[in-house]
């Protein structure tokens, strides 16, 4: 079964797994390579792993961010661009599932 990373964190299974799996799959988050998932898990030991709409907009684990890394851009928090909303990729991240308001 080949899953990518972010595939893994949506489903909550990256932290369900192995150790290294969850941790491989924390760094793609803090590199900007993955965003949080849709809907907040626990991990194996209890802990919570927020969704990507519990973060603010432009920290880690939120589409903002992973679309500066990506593009390599560098930001204060209130200097975001708003171009990131034009971007394709992240537009598919963006959409909330369906029944959220």
């Amino acid at each position: 079964m080949d899953m990518s990373v972010q595939t893994l964190i949506d489903t909550g299974a990256a932290w369900e797994l192995e150790g290294f799996i969850g941790r491989q799959c924390m760094d793609a988050i803090d590199d900007g390579a993955a965003v949080l998932g849709q809907v907040g898990h626990r991990d194996f030991w209890g802990n919570y792993i927020p969704g990507r709409w519990e973060v603010i907009s432009g920290t880690v684990g939120s589409v903002r961010y992973a679309h500066g890394r990506y593009h390599g851009q560098e930001f204060e928090r209130d200097s975001w661009p708003r171009d990131w909303r034009r971007c394709s990729e992240c537009r598919k991240l963006n959409r909330r599932p369906s029944g959220k308001a």
